[in-house]
């Protein structure tokens, strides 16, 4: 790797996985009470990267996105980005680290992913930089005068939108249109929600994501849909399998600040969407903490709920690329993994696009 000449020879080779994917047959009970079915899409296991306190390479993958020829981890322990081989996982590059220079990082996420590149957003440093599969630093822009950027897409009419959350003295929530070459945001739009927003945002998150037919998605940390569009203008909300009630948020003063956060027993719902051709994978929340092991598949056109799978620990995050699709989870020793699968159709037929 690029931080250590003799990193990879010395590395063992990464394991395949050992039950990543709960048997159907061991499923909670509630979650086909939920009305949930085993997925008919066939998953069959690649190569897993488990971390440990014996290998360094990779301290706490959390974020993961699927490139033509690499699969890039987002480590939040080291605060790096690493590189790791597209046919058996093993690390070929490291780039970044803490701080706040060019090439570094502090607080943020893969956003946005291309055949060849990546996005990523520092929300602390108001940044965005764009990074090659090869671990390169393409481009970085400066956005000091936006809130919080958590997504971005790209419409096919060329235009970036992206999603923003208040931060500073800019309290816009919602998505606009982020022009090349200006720090600013265009063609306003607040989320798509019918109820009440609390002032601070709390209960409007939600987060951009890129779908593969050219369309983006809105994903609600606490609603139960998901809004789809090809145009800003016209959004359509999509069903998801399980419904969880409006969130509610609660202020508490003390003698120096107001405290704002969710009331106990409030519920999650969408925290990560992914593309499988003509497919979307949702991770979800729900009821329980067990559905944050859940990886719902719904049939893009027209919407229909396809199936489930569950994996052993909590998934942090999925990306996936033509037929490969990678999810980040907990491992049972307590750190974090990565396990890709090869997709299938039912029926063996062609591999997903």
């Amino acid at each position: 790797m690029r931080d250590s000449d003799d990193a990879e020879s010395s590395r063992p080779a990464p394991e395949h996985p050992h039950d990543a994917i709960v048997d159907p047959t061991r499923w909670p009970a509630d979650l086909y009470a939920s009305g949930r079915r085993p997925t008919n899409v066939q998953l069959r296991a690649g190569w897993s990267y488990v971390a440990s306190m014996d290998d360094t390479t990779l301290l706490q993958p959390y974020d993961v996105a699927v490139l033509r020829n690499v699969v890039v981890a987002q480590d939040a322990g080291r605060m790096a980005l690493l590189g790791l081989r597209h046919n058996n996982g093993f690390p070929t590059w490291r780039t970044g680290r803490r701080g706040s220079g060019p090439g570094e990082f502090q607080l943020g996420a893969i956003l946005w992913a291309s055949d060849t590149s990546i996005l990523y957003s520092d929300v602390r440093l108001r940044r965005l930089t764009e990074w090659s599969d090869e671990g390169k630093l393409i481009a970085s822009r400066e956005l000091p005068k936006i809130g919080m950027i958590w997504g971005v897409c790209r419409l096919p009419d060329g235009n970036n939108y992206v999603m923003v959350r208040p931060h500073g003295a800019d309290n816009f929530t919602g998505i606009a249109r982020l022009p090349d070459n200006a720090d600013s945001l265009l063609d306003r739009q607040p989320f798509p929600i019918k109820r009440a927003v609390h002032r601070s945002g709390l209960d409007a998150q939600m987060r951009l994501y890129q779908l593969a037919d050219g369309s983006c998605a809105l994903g609600a940390s606490n609603e139960s849909y998901l809004a789809v569009f090809h145009r800003v203008d016209s959004m359509v909300s999509v069903p998801l399998i399980e419904h969880v009630p409006p969130p509610v948020v609660e202020e508490s003063k003390d003698s120096k600040a107001i405290r704002i956060g969710f009331a106990e027993g409030t519920l999650s719902a969408v925290r990560g969407v992914s593309s499988l051709g003509d497919m979307v994978a949702i991770l979800y929340g729900g009821r329980t903490t067990a559905r944050r092991r859940i990886v719902d598949l719904y049939h893009r056109a027209p919407w229909r709920y396809e199936g489930s799978f569950v994996m052993q620990g909590t998934v942090r995050s999925l990306s996936s690329r033509d037929s490969t699709l990678v999810v980040v989870s907990e491992d049972s020793t307590g750190f974090d993994r990565i396990d890709q699968f090869i997709v299938k159709l039912p029926g063996d037929q062609c591999c997903l696009q």
